[in-house]
């Protein structure tokens, strides 16, 4: 396992990486590889906390579901039943295409002014609609006429359940996931 995270980390050119498998015995094995800070320069360990990242979209759809699941509301609604309109968004875009990665939209991360902002401004908290609205761009092709992996759709996905909720995407995930799963080191 130490291999691959090694293999995986030069490959990605991350500073680390870490993972936990838990193996058919019951015995779980965790290491990582990297380092945790530059300066003073220190090695990661299983112990240290990463940001969230990707597994949040499992976890808004997830909620989406549940809210469909619920009747409040329906995967095929529009963006224009939920949401305000955003640049190079295209209000008739489905919840179903969101979480499918149908909508064509361009993906906010990948634009090289938020990678710039986000080194300058280590200590910003991002807003959903900010990131959406200040860095989309036009979109790759027309909603539902193909696929490309893009954050764009989750961060409007999590805007949703806080329009159908009431509550911040962070208290829905609170209390349907993390509390009552005892997720108690994940945080957003």
């Amino acid at each position: 396992f130490n291999l691959t995270l090694k293999a995986q980390r030069n490959a990605l050119g991350v500073k680390s990486l870490s993972a936990a498998v838990q193996l058919s015995n019951d015995s779980v094995w965790a290491g990582a590889y990297g380092i945790s800070s530059t300066f003073p320069q220190d090695s990661v360990t299983p112990e240290h906390a990463y940001a969230i990242g990707s597994i949040t979209k499992t976890i808004t759809a997830a909620c989406i579901l549940q809210l469909a699941d619920e009747g409040v509301l329906q995967l095929d609604d529009s963006l224009h039943e939920w949401l305000p309109s955003f640049p190079f968004v295209d209000s008739n875009i489905t919840i179903r295409q969101l979480l499918r990665h149908q909508s064509g939209l361009y993906d906010v991360i990948t634009n090289p002014a938020y990678d710039a902002a986000t080194k300058i401004n280590l200590d910003s908290v991002w807003s959903l609609y900010n990131l959406v609205n200040d860095y989309i761009n036009p979109p790759l092709f027309a909603p539902g006429t193909g696929w490309s992996y893009s954050n764009t759709n989750y961060a409007l996905l999590g805007m949703i359940v806080e329009a159908a909720t009431g509550n911040s995407y962070r208290t829905e995930y609170t209390n349907r996931f993390f509390a009552p799963l005892q997720l108690n080191d994940l945080v957003l």
